[in-house]
């Protein structure tokens, strides 16, 4: 069911209150926001008992805990988390600039990934496949400088357009980055990447049936949207699996890479699917249990529990 639409009263009015808000926000450091922030985070962690408890429940439904104790603290910290990335998204592109990004953005992980993507001179086309964990704006201004190709990501609409705008056109780097809207945005993504242009997707929510396959994700039947892997079929373009990991209350984040995926395509092409998603899935899984606190556990990512109607996937003996 779509959700209603927000009168023009409403939606001014969240506007004009948001506006004075963020413009403090823009002028006060950084480090004094992260400390602000943080409280609010788990003021909201107090209040909003319906995210709470789903993200008590999903932690210990992954086993990234060993006990309701231990998800109680951990819960608090993805709380504490959540609040440093809303103060974030208006105020790091105050922060990271194009002229600056290499003071705060460190590339880790897979060195295939460094030599395939991050040679200045010798980047390749790419789909990137990340997750809502650190901060994924964060790369928004500097796409073009870190890949070397022009960027364009989807982006689910926001409630409050007025709102939407502002954050959209604080975020897009017009020589980066070109963010389309989630409906309708895949014939975007195949023409970007037909115009020699990257892509990027967050997969890491629950998909629907239509757009989905059934993965594992840590442990647990969830299902994953089938986009990257598509894509990947279509066009033979290398997936690239990273998150943007928050390192200090300084604005700086790494850039942590899995290994490139690069799938020899068989003749049935819905195994073919399975098998990228699968990998993709695996991938995000791995990053994540690295530091499990800055990724949004609230989400109801798994089929198994906070779903109503799922059925597991029959087998044949």
């Amino acid at each position: 069911m779509s959700k209603k639409k927000k009168s023009v009263l409403l939606i001014n009015l969240e506007y004009y209150i948001a506006l004075p808000l963020i413009k403090i926000i823009q002028i006060l450091p950084l480090s004094v926001l992260y400390f602000i922030s943080a409280i609010l985070g788990r003021s909201f962690y107090l209040i909003s008992s319906k995210h709470r408890n789903r993200t008590i429940q999903h932690l210990l439904h992954a086993a990234i805990v060993k006990n309701h104790a231990e998800a109680v603290v951990m819960a608090k910290a993805v709380f504490a988390n959540m609040g440093k990335l809303t103060v974030e998204l208006f105020k790091l592109n105050k922060v990271i600039t194009p002229d600056n990004y290499q003071d705060y953005l460190t590339i880790t992980g897979s060195d295939k990934a460094k030599e395939m993507f991050f040679q200045k001179g010798k980047e390749r086309q790419i789909i990137i496949a990340t997750a809502h964990y650190g901060n994924w704006e964060v790369l928004g201004k500097v796409f073009k400088e870190i890949f070397g190709r022009h960027v364009t990501a989807l982006m689910r609409l926001f409630d409050n357009p007025r709102l939407g705008k502002f954050i959209y056109d604080a975020r897009d780097g017009k020589d980066s980055s070109t963010m389309v809207a989630k409906q309708g945005g895949i014939r975007a993504l195949i023409k970007a990447l037909k115009n020699d242009q990257s892509v990027c997707l967050l997969i890491d929510q629950h998909a629907g049936r239509e757009s989905g396959i059934e993965t594992t994700f840590f442990g647990q039947p969830a299902r994953t949207h089938t986009s990257p892997a598509l894509l990947h079929l279509k066009t033979g373009v290398p997936i690239l699996p990273f998150v943007s990991r928050r390192i200090d209350n300084k604005g700086h984040f790494e850039i942590v890479c899995k290994d490139p995926i690069e799938y020899t395509a068989t003749n049935d092409k819905d195994a073919d699917v399975q098998a990228i998603s699968q990998q993709i899935t695996t991938a995000l899984e791995e990053l994540i249990r690295e530091c499990p606190e800055q990724w949004i556990w609230c989400h109801r990512r798994w089929l198994n529990i906070n779903r109503k109607g799922y059925k597991p996937q029959s087998t044949t003996v």
